[in-house]
């Protein structure tokens, strides 16, 4: 019986000592930091769309505290210039939010780039490339 008391303190106290106040949600790392835009994704309707190169600078940036910004716009890539833009990101369910949108916007990773899906009648994306 003993023993067994001896056994359970210390089993008590090594779950005492991994569990605490400080303990850190892992972001994952691979979506943390800045992207650059280099393709731009607008499928006519026929399933027949690919990605062309784009030029237009656009950047997004994914902090370690699930916010993320943008010189350009988050809600749509359907912009003649940059205007820049923040919202949050949640990885649960691959998404970004912006107050300036009515929507959430899906990416994903893929081979190394992000792809932002915006909400279209036929699909559109954006392809960016990790730049650090």
């Amino acid at each position: 019986m003993k023993k067994l008391t001896t056994l359970v303190f210390i089993l008590l106290g090594f779950l005492i000592s991994t569990c605490g106040s400080g303990d850190q949600i892992t972001i994952n790392t691979e979506i943390t930091g800045s992207w650059r835009l280099i393709e731009s994704y607008v499928d006519p309707g026929d399933g027949s769309g690919t990605f062309s190169t784009s030029d237009k600078g656009k950047t997004i940036e994914f902090k370690d505290n699930l916010t993320v910004n943008s010189n350009g716009n988050l809600c749509s890539m359907f912009e003649s210039e940059l205007v820049p833009s923040s919202g949050t990101y949640t990885l649960s369910d691959s998404t970004l939010t912006s107050p300036n949108c009515d929507y959430s916007v899906h990416f994903q990773l893929s081979n190394n780039n992000l792809i932002v899906w915006y909400p279209c009648f036929e699909g559109c994306a954006e392809k960016y490339i990790k730049t650090n």
